[in-house]
């Protein structure tokens, strides 16, 4: 019998939903473990002429004068879920946007593109079903992007909730969820940032190190990670060596990841997730690092400056979007990939990304924001996230071979 993640989700962590939505979530994740998942290959993404050349989008950074632990950044309160970030300290560019090539791979790209598309299917969720206000279908989408990325990368997930357990009240496994039409649902987050970024939450916090920045930030997300860690067995001391990126005693490396996935009917137009692919490290006169916060938990984010883009940005890649033939494009897109123009962060997206198709990112390298893409239609934007963590434990690699 093949080797599953998500018995991890036992009836108490779903003690938000009523009990007909315990029994459908239980029934939904029983499929989803058994032969539902398990004989599903992962498809590739698809590329076509869409998938080439560059376009211009609206991003906003932190402003050059603002410093660490100097922004309130707070939560919506009760009529809307997440959090914002200060208008008064935010500074809007225009940037080229390019595809992300499509041979990137997590281990040595930061970041990879896959397709859930068939897995979501197996659990009902479709592009004509999906309903992000259901907590059934958040479970059923957490469920499968926890054990599909077990699965792809052969490491034990674990995920890490996130401030909607804060602002929303996710259990374990619940995928967070945006949509930009919603009410009360989160929007898209329009602010170039890294989730967590540990020099900068060791200025932050007045560390000694990033190992005790990570250990600090453990000790703040006891209320959320620690019952779940408890019953998981997860162990601080391997959970952070993930997150610092560092190579176990078997010679294994566990990652430290977000996970966003496009549940956009027809693909995303409008506000797409855009990544940005760092040439060297961020210095911290290049970020700050911000407290987040609610009523009853602290979090951080790193806020990224303008001033990691060159003077030019934009002014010489407009020869790519020229190309004609895939091979040309596929080059085009390289010497993006690379930062061939000076900024020490290329931004990159996946145009028209189609529902199911899922980014996958370390959450302390690359940097990430939602765009305003010029001349696009404004329609709605929906999607699902879950921060995770890939231990290097001893499981099955179940990855086909396409």
């Amino acid at each position: 019998m093949k080797k599953v993640f998500l018995a991890a989700l036992p009836l108490a962590a779903l003690s938000g939903a009523t009990a007909t939505e315990q029994e459908v979530v239980l029934e939904t994740v029983a499929k989803a473990t058994n032969a539902r998942l398990n004989d599903v290959c992962l498809e590739g993404p698809k590329f076509d002429e869409d998938s080439f050349g560059s376009v211009r989008a609206e991003v906003f950074f932190a402003k050059e004068g603002v410093e660490s632990g100097s922004a309130s950044v707070k939560s919506h309160g009760s009529k809307k879920q997440g959090y914002s970030t200060p208008e008064d300290t935010l500074e809007r560019r225009t940037v080229d946007i390019h595809p992300i090539p499509r041979d990137a791979l997590l281990e040595r790209d930061n970041i990879e593109v896959l397709n859930l598309r068939k897995a979501l299917s197996r659990v009902g969720v479709t592009e004509d079903t999906v309903d992000l206000g259901s907590q059934t279908q958040r479970l059923a989408i957490g469920a499968v992007l926890l054990n599909e990325l077990g699965r792809h990368f052969g490491r034990r997930p674990v995920h890490l909730a996130d401030t909607s357990r804060v602002s929303g009240g996710a259990a374990y496994g619940e995928a967070t969820v945006r949509d930009t039409s919603s009410t009360n649902l989160r929007a898209g987050h329009h602010v170039v940032h890294l989730d967590k970024y540990w020099p900068g939450v060791e200025e932050l916090y007045g560390e000694s190190s990033q190992l005790a920045a990570i250990h600090q930030t453990i000790l703040d997300y006891t209320n959320l990670w620690g019952e779940d860690w408890e019953r998981l067995g997860v162990e601080p001391e391997k959970a952070a060596a993930a997150m610092l990126g560092q190579v176990d005693a078997s010679g294994q490396r566990g990652y430290y990841v977000n996970v966003w996935t496009a549940l956009t009917k027809g693909g995303i137009k409008q506000q797409p997730l855009a990544v940005g692919l760092v040439s060297e490290q961020l210095g911290l006169h290049e970020v700050a690092t911000q407290h987040v916060q609610f009523n009853t938990f602290n979090d951080t984010i790193t806020l990224l400056k303008a001033n990691v883009l060159s003077e030019e940005n934009g002014t010489s890649f407009a020869a790519s979007n020229q190309t004609t033939s895939t091979t040309d494009a596929a080059a085009a897109e390289g010497d993006a990939f690379e930062g061939r123009r000076g900024d020490k962060v290329t931004f990159h997206w996946r145009p028209n990304m189609a529902f199911g198709e899922t980014l996958v990112l370390l959450t302390t390298k690359v940097p990430h924001t939602a765009v305003w893409i010029e001349g696009a239609p404004s329609v709605p934007r929906r999607s699902a996230e879950m921060r995770m963590l890939l231990l290097p434990e001893e499981v099955e690699n179940n990855k086909c071979s396409m």
